[in-house]
C-alpha cells in the first residue's frame, strides 16, 4: 500500500489473473478505463508502453508503474492516481499463478469528514461513476472502493480462497457471474442487484443521500 505524505489513503481495486503472454491485454483494459475516466496523460502513457515483466529468483515480477504522485490527474476536481503491481500467489510457483492489481488512489481527507468519519456529499457520485468505469472494463473479479485497512483483502478473497474477506469494502460493483458468493452478504452490508451487475456496500460507512 502507497502512503500519500498528505495522510491515508483510500482505494478503488480490481484485479486480473495474468500470465506473461496475456498482461498486456489485461494493461489495455486498464488503459481504456482510465481514458474513459478521464484520468490519462503523457506520464501514464510512457509508463504503461514501458510496463515490463521481469522476475527475479523466486518468482516475483516487478512492475515499472510503481510511483503514483507522478501520475496523479484531477478528476471531478479530485486527485487520482492509477497504479499498477503484480502479486505472485502464495507458494505458486507456475507463470499463471500470477495477478494483476489495478488500483486508483485517492486522498482520503478529500472524500471523508476527519470528524465524524462520514463521507462528503460529492464523494458518492464520484466513486460509484469511477467504479463503473472499472467495472466496465474488468469482470473477472469485484471493483472495491477501500480503505487503508481494507485494501488488497478482496484479492486474498479470492487467490487463497479466503470468503471472509469478501466484504473488506465500504463500496463495490460485483459482477453478475460472482452473484452466488455475494448473494448473502453479512449484517454489515447491504446489495442492490441490477442487470448487469450487483451494488453492494458497508452499510455503517456508506449511507448515500436519498
Amino acid at each position: 500500500m502507497i502512503r500519500n505524505e498528505m495522510g491515508e489513503i483510500s482505494n478503488i481495486q480490481t484485479y486480473a489473473k495474468v500470465t506473461e503472454a496475456n498482461c498486456q491485454a489485461a494493461l489495455d483494459k486498464f488503459a481504456h478505463a482510465l481514458k474513459a475516466i478521464g484520468l490519462w496523460n503523457e506520464a501514464i502513457a510512457e509508463s504503461m508502453a514501458s510496463f515490463k515483466w521481469e522476475r527475479d529468483e523466486v518468482g516475483a515480477v516487478f512492475s515499472t508503474f510503481t510511483a503514483p504522485p507522478d501520475y496523479a490527474a484531477r478528476v471531478h476536481d479530485m486527485q487520482v492516481s492509477p497504479y499498477v503491481f503484480i502479486c505472485l500467489l502464495t507458494g505458486a510457483q507456475k507463470s499463471d499463478d500470477y495477478w494483476l492489481a489495478f488500483n486508483l488512489y485517492l486522498e482520503t481527507e478529500e472524500l471523508q469528514n476527519f470528524y465524524n468519519g462520514e463521507y462528503y456529499q460529492e464523494t458518492y457520485p464520484l466513486i460509484k461513476s469511477i467504479t463503473l468505469a472499472m467495472h466496465q472494463a474488468f469482470d473477472e473479479t469485484g471493483v472495491y472502493f477501500t480503505d487503508e485497512l481494507q485494501d488488497m483483502e478482496a484479492l486474498e478473497a479470492f487467490s487463497e480462497k479466503d470468503l471472509s474477506k469478501l466484504w473488506e469494502f465500504d463500496y463495490a460493483i460485483i459482477p453478475n457471474h460472482l452473484a452466488v458468493i455475494y448473494s448473502k452478504p453479512p449484517v454489515t452490508h447491504s446489495i442492490k442487484k441490477h442487470e448487469t451487475h450487483i451494488e453492494a456496500w458497508y452499510t455503517q460507512r456508506w449511507k448515500e443521500p436519498v
